[in-house]
């Protein structure tokens, strides 16, 4: 399998992590806008629900705000969290809805990861985050360049039964190796497998296996996250679909060479 078969990318793709967080507040959208200015195919993003079933962007369960006070996304409606002037990183900003991002990078890929956080809350088993994500997409029209990605895999089988034509991808925590997790990754459907740059080899040769593994079994490898312009050549050279990095001006740039 090729990307160009399950979405409408057919090269090697680079995906700013959160944005473009060393130049603005990641998760904003002045981050997404500036990281596909500066070179990058798309963005990655996070999503949990407000109380009202927003789909907000942000890493975290809670938000800090400039003022101090710890703020619970799925505890607050989003008329009261659009007005929060909030911590993102090493900055501030506002955040933003899903909807926001897709129509703002009308020509951009957007991957979305849904959120798992806290981590083993038995709330998340009731989470609707994936099918509201999926729904989005689904509304905007935006599911030839949108992909839904999580470590937990029952949002993305809920997202699913809303909308099966948005291409989902398994997300592995850092040292987990991604030629173990295929197996597991093509029994659920995925389209994707994203390992973290512990969890592959360093070497081409090596990488060429795994990138031939997966695609055997169906499945497109993405690798977060990468800001090594050499680590990111092997990969592409190896015939992985793409990188997630928090310097997409730089690796957009180094791939161009």
């Amino acid at each position: 399998m090729r990307l160009e078969n399950v979405i409408s990318w057919d090269r090697f793709v680079v995906l700013g992590h959160r944005g473009n967080p060393r130049r603005k507040a990641e998760n904003t959208l002045e981050s997404f806008v500036d990281a596909v200015s500066c070179g990058a195919d798309g963005v990655e993003l996070d999503v949990h629900l407000s109380q009202d079933e927003v789909p907000v962007v942000c890493h975290d369960p809670q938000v800090l705000t400039t003022s101090g006070e710890k703020v619970t996304v799925g505890l607050a409606p989003w008329k009261v969290l659009s007005r929060l002037e909030v911590v993102l990183g090493e900055t501030t900003g506002r955040l933003c809805r899903l909807e926001e991002v897709l129509d703002a990078l009308d020509r951009h890929l957007v991957d979305v990861e849904l959120k798992d956080l806290p981590l083993g809350d038995p709330k998340l088993a009731n989470s609707k985050v994936g099918q509201v994500a999926a729904r989005v997409i689904k509304e905007r029209g935006a599911q030839d360049r949108a992909m839904l990605s999580s470590f937990y895999i029952p949002h993305l089988k809920k997202a699913e039964s809303v909308e099966p034509f948005v291409p989902r991808g398994w997300l592995l925590p850092p040292g987990v190796a991604a030629s173990d997790s295929i197996p597991l990754a093509a029994a659920e459907g995925m389209a994707y497998l994203l390992p973290h740059a512990s969890g592959i080899p360093s070497d081409v040769a090596g990488l060429e296996k795994v990138v031939d593994l997966a695609q055997n079994s169906g499945i497109e490898l993405i690798c977060w996250t990468v800001d090594e312009p050499d680590a990111a050549r092997r990969l592409r050279e190896a015939g992985a679909s793409g990188v997630i990095t928090d310097d997409p001006e730089g690796i957009a740039a180094a791939l161009r060479e």
